[in-house]
């Protein structure tokens, strides 16, 4: 276990600052609870119904709703188009596996990434840049990971290029 510096932000808008329990070995710990010490003998633990948002070493964890439930997601990209990165486990007969979805969410409104959709949503949601679209649109690349996380944040310097003062 390790501990880095850290902050969460309570649903009443306060912040609380300490270290934040990262289990090295198991990453998917930091999307269902946050462990902060506060003090050498005070530690406070965390689930998304009782906070915004934590960071760790840099890294924003936010709570999004997905499937009906509040979970934390990694914030990948933040502009007009926010990306996330959600960690969930499921089955496989008896042994448990992680699995990685991405989020983006434009206007308050959040799409679940499906890899043969990306393309279509990329229209549908960075519309206004055209030029992007249709670079993505005639790419015969498929679009996962580091991909999606590129086209994300070329839109994003695109927007704030576009919207200056």
């Amino acid at each position: 276990m390790l501990w880095k510096t850290g902050y969460v932000i309570t649903n009443a808008g306060d912040t609380v600052k300490g270290t934040v329990r990262v289990n090295d070995k198991k990453e998917f710990e930091l999307y269902r609870k946050v462990t902060l010490k506060l003090s050498e003998t005070e530690k406070k633990m965390y689930n998304p119904a009782k906070i915004k948002e934590y960071v760790v070493d840099g890294q924003r964890f936010v709570v999004r709703k997905i499937d009906e439930e509040n979970v934390f997601v990694k914030v990948i990209s933040e502009g007009a188009v926010n990306l996330y990165q959600h960690q969930f486990e499921y089955y496989h007969g008896e042994e448990v596996r992680y699995d990685t979805e991405f989020y983006v969410e434009k206007d308050k409104k959040s799409s679940k990434i499906k890899g043969n959709k990306f393309k279509k949503l990329v229209a549908e949601i960075m519309a206004d840049n055209a030029e992007l679209v249709k670079k993505v649109q005639e790419s015969e690349s498929k679009y996962e990971g580091d991909a999606i996380v590129e086209v994300v944040n070329e839109y994003n310097t695109w927007y704030r290029e576009q919207n200056k003062g």
